[in-house]
């Protein structure tokens, strides 16, 4: 069977039972590995163990990184230095560029943090933002998913650039410095849709339903300017 066509059928599969049967993520993508393999050629024997070996070469290779990098994000959540970062985005751009503030705040934290995390850091904020200003509802989550996304899937220690630096065996420096130069200017890009979304689209903020607004933390609940917890993660702090 062409590889291409094994490959488009471990997409689908993938796509299918996340989307539609809900299944977590991991077995999702596990179940479509064994798949393609029972798919692609070689001993019907080694189909299934060669799965388990590759997964293996994975973790040994990048695991403990993004160990790390999780542990990293974990503490700047629970420290407050996330949302120091984004205060400080903030308050250096103003409340008129709220939506660059949060596409350069997702951009950043979306490095050490996970991007579901990101988001859903984020997201009350863009709420907030959006009771008091009455309007650009798609543009603050949509700058949120901008920013966050780009860096996600472009500068290590997230898993997939992470992988590929491995793979094609790129120094990890030189990975993480293209990806910010060529993130920046593509996120920064991606903005300009955003605002583009914002105009055509009239999607109002909706409530959570039963459940009350999260209400962000106090400013003496933060790290202070200048302390180890914040400089150690951003500049602006």
């Amino acid at each position: 069977m062409d590889p291409l066509l094994i490959l488009l059928i471990g997409v689908i599969v993938v796509i299918a039972l996340v989307l539609f049967l809900k299944v977590n993520a991991f077995i999702a993508l596990i179940s479509a590995a064994m798949l393609i393999s029972l798919l692609a050629p070689g001993e019907f024997a080694d189909k299934i163990s060669r799965v388990a070996a590759s997964f293996g070469g994975v973790v040994q290779a990048i695991g403990i990184v993004i160990a790390l990098a999780a542990v990293i994000g974990k503490c700047m959540m629970e420290s407050g230095a996330a949302d120091k970062i984004v205060r400080s985005f903030l308050k250096v751009l103003g409340e008129k560029r709220a939506a660059t503030a949060l596409m350069g705040s997702g951009f950043v934290l979306s490095i050490p943090v996970f991007f579901d995390t990101v988001f859903y850091l984020l997201i009350p904020l863009a709420r907030s933002l959006c009771r008091r200003t009455q309007k650009n509802y798609i543009l603050y989550v949509t700058a949120i998913v901008a920013g966050a996304a780009v860096s996600h899937s472009l500068i290590p220690p997230t898993p997939g650039p992470l992988f590929m630096a491995n793979s094609f065996n790129v120094d990890l420096g030189v990975m993480i410095l293209v990806g910010i130069l060529i993130g920046l200017p593509a996120a920064g890009l991606t903005l300009v849709l955003c605002r583009y979304l914002d105009r055509i689209l009239n999607v109002p903020m909706r409530p959570y339903g039963s459940e009350p607004e999260p209400e962000p933390l106090a400013d003496d609940k933060l790290p202070r300017s200048g302390s180890p917890c914040c400089l150690s993660f951003s500049p602006f702090c």
